[in-house]
């Protein structure tokens, strides 16, 4: 029993441990905007972006709002070129900014590419080979709406412990270009009726160029699925890895019906971390179960003001705050409607469950209805 609580605790610490030896300098990114379509507002999706950026504090953002800039040779002074913008004219010094883009991600930096950015320099042929495709000559897209965002790489760093997400966004389709690219993520369109990639990276030289068509406009961009990609593929361009810490909307991820009531498992693609986290919603009294190798931490969120946990022979009354560890082998159960986190030591497998039947599971205590305001913990 030692050991498992030794063993919680220090994959806790050594997954929020610093280290020493990483890389300290900035991500200096280039956030490149000023000039779009009508449907656009460029003001509000800039703002969006620096603010996603924010949160990982390696990164330094500067916002230039006249892509002009690009014919600089301050670009180069740069790791990152970050585009969000649609010129549906020739710019004034295009020729020299096809020069300084493609020699600056030939030689080793990174590039971005966000929404309206796909259909940037029509003109310009090799930008589709820059960017790995370009929105047209045949594009469309799909009504504004929700949709879901499906991971279809999980071994890119990109991607590799991400989970299918939800978002509110304008899907393009009808991509030129062919290039070879890896498709990270996809979504299905209602109109076309095929999967269209939501994200793909490919390599130009010696640099790295991440792309999505995602993020119509702030909303868009600040579904938390969405601005974690975004976060990532900045990252990845630069030449780093992603936070090595993770961040998880519970209600993001999708409920998954399981003996206790209906779960929700985080961390179950994060292969440095050696558990899952579940919260699970207990609606009716669930069945009596263990498990044969894995170890169970309950932490009871909210409940019934009678309800109750089967630990083999015994109820036990649990409240708010109540915390139980369940090693392999115990028999157990939820009585009466509650919200509990779950922290499952090695990782979740439901092949690991074994369900008990009948009498051994009759004990059970009534439900008592709703919370009703009588314990409630958040």
């Amino acid at each position: 029993m030692q050991a498992v609580l030794v063993a919680l605790t220090a994959a806790a610490l050594i997954s929020a441990a610093p280290d020493e030896k990483q890389k300290i300098d900035p991500i200096r990114v280039l956030s490149v905007t000023g000039v779009d379509s009508a449907s656009h507002d460029w003001k509000e999706r800039s703002a969006a972006i620096s603010r996603i950026l924010a949160e990982d504090k390696r990164f330094e953002v500067r916002v230039v709002e006249d892509p002009e800039f690009l014919a600089e040779n301050d670009l180069f002074d740069y790791d990152v070129a970050l585009l969000h913008f649609r010129n549906l004219k020739p710019l004034a010094r295009e020729k020299q900014i096809k020069a300084n883009l493609t020699s600056f991600v030939k030689q080793g930096k990174g590039l971005v590419v966000i929404h309206g950015a796909s259909g940037a320099f029509p003109d310009w042929p090799e930008f589709r080979n820059l960017i790995g495709r370009v929105w047209g000559p045949k594009h469309g897209h799909d009504p504004r709406g929700p949709f879901a965002v499906k991971i279809v790489n999980t071994k890119h760093p990109i991607t590799r412990t991400m989970t299918d997400f939800q978002t509110d966004d304008e899907l393009y389709f009808g991509f030129a270009g062919d290039r070879p690219i890896k498709v990270l993520a996809t979504v299905r369109s209602k109109l076309t009726g095929k999967d269209e990639p939501a994200a793909f990276v490919l390599q130009y030289g010696k640099g790295r160029v991440f792309h999505t068509p995602l993020g119509h406009d702030g909303k868009a961009l600040l579904m938390p699925g969405v601005a974690e990609l975004l976060r990532r593929g900045c990252a990845w361009a630069a030449g780093m890895p992603p936070k090595r810490y993770h961040i998880v909307d519970f209600d993001q991820l999708p409920a998954v019906v399981c003996p206790c009531g209906t779960a929700r498992r985080a961390f179950v693609n994060v292969d440095d971390f050696p558990a899952t986290i579940h919260r699970t919603e207990i609606a009716v009294d669930a069945k009596p179960h263990y498990h044969r190798r894995l170890t169970e931490v309950y932490y009871i969120l909210q409940c019934d003001v009678e309800a109750k946990m089967q630990l083999d022979d015994r109820l036990v009354p649990v409240k708010p705050g109540t915390c139980i560890l369940i090693p392999p082998g115990v028999v157990h159960r939820a009585v009466g409607r509650m919200t509990v986190l779950i922290v499952v030591l090695p990782k979740f497998d439901p092949n690991d469950e074994v369900i008990i039947d009948g009498a051994q599971g009759s004990q059970g205590i009534s439900q008592q209805g709703k919370f009703g305001g009588t314990h409630n913990r958040r």
